[in-house]
C-alpha cells in the first residue's frame, strides 16, 4: 500500500496550468499575487515551464534536471564532508544533512523505478518527492532558518552555537536518519508492485498483501522508516526546536493517517488483514491502527 511521507499534496487554486488561456500579463499577476512559499512550490512543480521536455514530470528533460541537480548537490557536499576540515560544528552538521536529503530524494526514484517500474503515477521527476507539498518544503525552510539563524545568532554574540551536546547529537542524527533510511527503502523495495507513493482506496491488479521479509513484524515499515529519516535529519543539525516540531507532526500525521488507511486494507483483505495486524507492530510513537482500535473496543 502506500509509503507517501506525512505531508499531503493539497488543492492549489491559485495554481496557473501552463495551457492556461490567460495572457501572459495576468499570468505575472497572479504569480506575484502568491506568497513567497508558494512561488517555491510553484517554482519546484515546473509550473509555466512549456517546454515539452519540462512540461510533465515523466519527460525526459524534467528528470534529467532533477536528478542531476540532486546528484550535483550531492557530490559537492561529500566533498565538503570528506575533504575540507570541520573547524567549527557546523561544517560538519550541515554538509551531512544535505548528503542525507539528497540521498533519500535520490532513492525515493531510483528505489521506485527498480522495484515497481508499473507504478501509478508513472516513475518520472516528481518520483523524487523534491516537490512534495507546500508543507514538506515548508518543514526544510524551517529546520534551515532554525541551523542559520543560530550560527548567525552565534557569530554576533561570540556563543558558540550549541544548545545540544553536538557530536552525541550528530552521531546519534547520523544513525536514526541510516536505519530510518535503510527501513524505508527496504520496504519499498520488498513491497515491489504492491508499493506506491498515493494511497490506493482499491485494490489494484497485481497488488497483494505482502507479509514477509521486512513486513513481518514490522506493520507500515515505509511510513516508520520516513519517520524515524525525518527525525533524525534534524538531530543531525542540532535543532531542538525542530526536532520536537517534526516528531509531534509526524505523529500527528500517521495518527490521522494509519487508521483510515487500514479501514481500506480491511475492506480489501478482510480477516487476513486484521490476523496480520494482530501479530505485527507499528513502531512510530503515538500511533495506532484501525485493527488496533478494533481490538479495544472487543
Amino acid at each position: 500500500m502506500s509509503s507517501r511521507t506525512p505531508f499531503t499534496q493539497s488543492p492549489d487554486l491559485t495554481t496557473l496550468s501552463p495551457s492556461s488561456n490567460n495572457n501572459s500579463s495576468s499570468r505575472a499577476m497572479g504569480l506575484s499575487a502568491r506568497s513567497p512559499l508558494e512561488r517555491l512550490q510553484s517554482f519546484l512543480n515546473w509550473e509555466g515551464t512549456g517546454h515539452q521536455q519540462f512540461d510533465h514530470s515523466t519527460k525526459p528533460g524534467r528528470v534529467a534536471a532533477v536528478s542531476g541537480m540532486l546528484s550535483l548537490i550531492l557530490g559537492m557536499h561529500l566533498s565538503l564532508l570528506f575533504f575540507f576540515p570541520h573547524n567549527f560544528p557546523h561544517t560538519l552538521q550541515w554538509p551531512s544533512y544535505i548528503v542525507f536529503l539528497c540521498t533519500f530524494h535520490l532513492l525515493e526514484f531510483f528505489v521506485t523505478a527498480c522495484a515497481n517500474p508499473m507504478h501509478n503515477p508513472p516513475v518520472g521527476a516528481d518520483t523524487c518527492m523534491v516537490n512534495h507539498s507546500r508543507a514538506y518544503t515548508s518543514a526544510f525552510l524551517a529546520g534551515c532558518a532554525e541551523f542559520w539563524g543560530r550560527w548567525t545568532l552565534a557569530a554576533l554574540l561570540g556563543w558558540d552555537g550549541q544548545i545540544l551536546p553536538w557530536k552525541t547529537c550528530w552521531i546519534a542524527g547520523c544513525f536514526i536518519v541510516t536505519a530510518g533510511q535503510a527501513t524505508r527503502s527496504a520496504a519499498m523495495w520488498h513491497a515491489g508492485r504492491s508499493f506506491c507513493h498515493v494511497v490506493q482506496l482499491r485494490r489494484a491488479e497485481g497488488h497483494s498483501l505482502v507479509t514477509t521479509g521486512i513486513y513481518r513484524h514490522l506493520r507500515h515499515p515505509a511510513y516508520t522508516g520516513w519517520f524515524y529519516w525525518s527525525v533524525g535529519t534534524q538531530l543531525v543539525l542540532c535543532n531542538p526546536f525542530c526536532t520536537v516540531v517534526y516528531a509531534a507532526a509526524a505523529s500527528g500525521f500517521f495518527a490521522d493517517r494509519v487508521p483510515r488507511e487500514e479501514r481500506f486494507l480491511v475492506q480489501m483483505y478482510g480477516d487476513t488483514y486484521r490476523e496480520y495486524a494482530r501479530r505485527s507492530w507499528i513502531f512510530i510513537p503515538g500511533v495506532r491502527g484501525f485493527t488496533d482500535d478494533e481490538k479495544r473496543r472487543d
